[in-house]
């Protein structure tokens, strides 16, 4: 038997009653408010706005403000606050989608992709130098909003954030110049964004070496690769990576007084851990 199976047993494997459902969904429209209220921040500048607010048209999964809301609310519960979302929470739920859409933008001139999330991607339809100034003034936007929490817990640990972000998207950049070097590189980069699923197939199957250093330029890499993955049970082992992630953040979950947002952050580890997309 695979050590992931039976890993996490019961509330992870609960459906969510009509109650949970509710939640959640109050919790989904609210997000959409998050990010209409996204727009109108980064529409006072005429001439970003429309690149600025590409990625933020509420068709994405909204999951790092979803998160927020949700502990924000189960954490006001625990302390015995006032159970609604307050305005410096909300405020952190709107920087923390920002950042993260920032990342997409960089990402996308990074990486060279034509399409993201079933649409051109904003450098495809712009340029690339509108794209990576459209991410800065996104990033700097939500460091503004940041500021005006003056709260110096808030700045530092965004800077870490941002330390980080900064720190992956020069590891994707692939800046080593001998081949063994860029090789174990691309390791520990992929660890770090993916889990481990590319870098445990890699080490099954040499032969992706020379696919990561032409960046899977050629017509089957991708296919090849993907083929790699699913024999090197890298699919198995990365999801025994995430149940074992998610057995952890239940356990700290349930130290929390009981209430429907706490529930919700089970569903939405479930919802992680499952999802197909």
């Amino acid at each position: 038997m695979h050590p992931s199976r039976g890993l996490i047993q019961g509330e992870i494997q609960r459906q969510p009653d009509q109650k949970d459902s509710e939640v959640m969904e109050t919790l989904r429209e609210e997000t959409q408010n998050l990010i209409h209220e996204i727009r109108n921040e980064l529409s006072k500048k005429e001439a970003m706005k429309e690149i600025a607010t590409y990625y933020f048209d509420g068709k994405g999964k909204c999951f790092r403000p979803l998160i927020t809301l949700l502990m924000s609310k189960t954490i006001n519960n625990h302390l015995e606050l006032d159970q609604q979302v307050l305005a410096s929470q909300r405020e952190i739920a709107k920087i923390a989608e920002m950042v993260h859409a920032s990342s997409l933008l960089h990402d996308d001139v990074i990486d060279g992709s034509d399409i993201r999330r079933g649409k051109p991607t904003v450098h495809s339809l712009y340029s690339h130098k509108r794209a990576v100034i459209a991410g800065d003034f996104v990033l700097s936007v939500a460091a503004a909003m940041a500021a005006r929490l003056r709260d110096e817990k808030i700045l530092i640990l965004l800077s870490q954030v941002l330390v980080d972000l900064v720190q992956g998207e020069f590891m994707q950049l692939g800046s080593k110049e001998k081949e063994n070097e860029r090789f174990n590189h691309y390791l520990k980069k992929s660890f770090n964004k993916t889990a481990s699923l590319i870098s445990f197939s890699c080490k099954a199957f040499p032969e992706l070496n020379s696919m990561i250093m032409r960046r899977f330029q050629e017509p089957d890499d991708v296919s090849k690769a993907l083929d790699y993955v699913i024999k090197s049970d890298g699919l198995e082992q990365t999801k025994f990576l995430a149940l074992k992630h998610c057995q952890e953040a239940m356990r700290q979950i349930s130290f929390l007084k009981p209430c429907p947002e706490q529930r919700g952050l089970i569903l939405l580890t479930n919802d992680v851990v499952n999802r197909l997309k």
